[in-house]
């Protein structure tokens, strides 16, 4: 997609989310997102096949697949920067065309429309790098591709019908071993095509509350570009710098008002959950700036993250009547993106002032004002999908970082 940066050029530094998947999490990710990949898949096309079943030729062409279902996947990290799929029992259902000769006495001819379903073990060894066709997208590397036909059924329709039903047993022997020895590389690079196709016109960014000119949302995208996405023996990784980023007034493709940042030492804190994020305060200072920069009344005011404590970020505010310590809690919210993906928003809720000097209303006001824009200036993050993200566990790790624990 053709959006320009004022900061094109990202790298570990630039980093202010982690995520982080065990392998149940990549297992539950899948098991509830699979449904996404449905109008995609079906632009997945076989090649024609050719055989010849008890001296009669049959051509099978337009062979598309209609749909498909998988009821159990298992995920291993191998390390090395690598993980294993493990899919049992996946069922494939294809339509397609098809004609059938006799060069021999009595000549038969005819052609029809025919499904087929397939039972399959699939066992899938890659790798995540980055596209090398959109600038931080990320890409699935296959390094081993096995599909196992456990069972075929085949059905035939045309004007011979009472005929085909005597070739459905050699011809499922025989499409079987052909699906076993022949097509599994050509399915591998076609499924691996159309994959990574989505995977580089996704977008690379969350939307805020709000109406803007320059595109859906508010005036504001959350920046969810991928900087790295590696694999180790606990955990799949994917780093993010998740700023606010302005739409330009001109161009709603060209994002800026990014901000220069510290990567701080990340939280060595865990937890049991199976997705989590980890959140430096920089990407809350960020949406602070966003709200300094186009919502607050309060235009000369002075606004600071200064750590995460026990209980929320505090923020030093000041103006020229008031001065205040804020302590802002933290919330997982879900935001319903499109049909079928979803984000999870870390939403700052209504501030509790801790120290103050000065003009309290003025300072109750400006509190007032940074929850009702809490949503217009939010950090998320994308294609959480069926996350259960009003479940998620906030956890001060340290003064620098937060982890939100999450399940499906």
């Amino acid at each position: 997609l053709p959006y320009i940066y004022d900061h094109d050029i990202l790298d570990y530094n630039d980093t202010q989310l982690m995520v982080k998947l065990t392998e149940t999490g990549v297992t539950q990710f899948v098991a509830t997102s699979v449904n996404c990949l449905q109008p995609f898949l079906q632009n997945l096309v076989l090649p024609d096949i050719e055989t010849k079943v008890i001296g009669i030729q049959i051509v099978l062409n337009e062979i598309k697949l209609q749909d498909f279902f998988i009821p159990n996947a298992s995920f291993q990290f191998l390390g090395n920067n690598a993980a294993l799929a493990i899919i049992k029992g996946l069922q494939l259902n294809f339509q397609f065309q098809f004609r059938v000769q006799q060069n021999t006495y009595p000549y038969i001819q005819d052609r029809g429309s025919g499904s087929m379903h397939l039972v399959t073990d699939l066992i899938v060894e890659g790798e995540p790098e980055m596209s090398k066709n959109c600038k931080n997208h990320l890409q699935i590397k296959q390094n081993r591709f096995e599909i196992i036909i456990q069972h075929l059924k085949i059905k035939m329709s045309g004007k011979l019908e009472f005929i085909y039903d005597a070739l459905l047993v050699p011809l499922t022997a025989v499409l079987t071993e052909i699906f076993n020895s022949q097509l599994s590389e050509q399915f591998s690079r076609q499924l691996g095509v159309i994959l990574n196709e989505q995977l580089d016109v996704n977008y690379q960014m969350t939307v805020t509350e709000g109406n803007s000119p320059m595109g859906r949302g508010g005036p504001y995208n959350g920046d969810v570009r991928w900087i790295d996405v590696s694999v180790d023996k606990q955990f799949i990784t994917a780093l993010q710098p998740n700023q606010m980023l302005l739409k330009a007034a001109d161009n709603d493709y060209y994002l800026q008002g990014w901000t220069d940042v510290v990567v701080q030492k990340t939280a060595s804190l865990v937890t049991n959950n199976h997705i989590q994020f980890l959140i430096q305060k920089g990407a809350f200072q960020s949406c602070l700036n966003a709200f300094k920069a186009t919502f607050t009344s309060f235009k000369q005011v002075q606004i600071l993250a200064e750590k995460f404590a026990r209980t929320g970020l505090l923020v030093h505010i000041k103006d020229q009547d008031f001065e205040a310590l804020l302590n802002i809690g933290i919330e997982a919210e879900l935001y319903r993106s499109v049909s079928f993906t979803n984000d999870t928003r870390f939403v700052m809720q209504k501030a509790r002032i801790v120290e103050h000097s000065g003009d309290l209303e003025k300072t109750t006001s400006f509190v007032d004002e940074l929850f009702f824009y809490r949503r217009h200036i939010v950090t998320a993050a994308s294609l959480t999908n069926a996350m259960k993200s009003d479940e998620c566990i906030v956890i001060y790790a340290d003064e620098n970082w937060i982890n939100v624990g999450c399940d499906f």
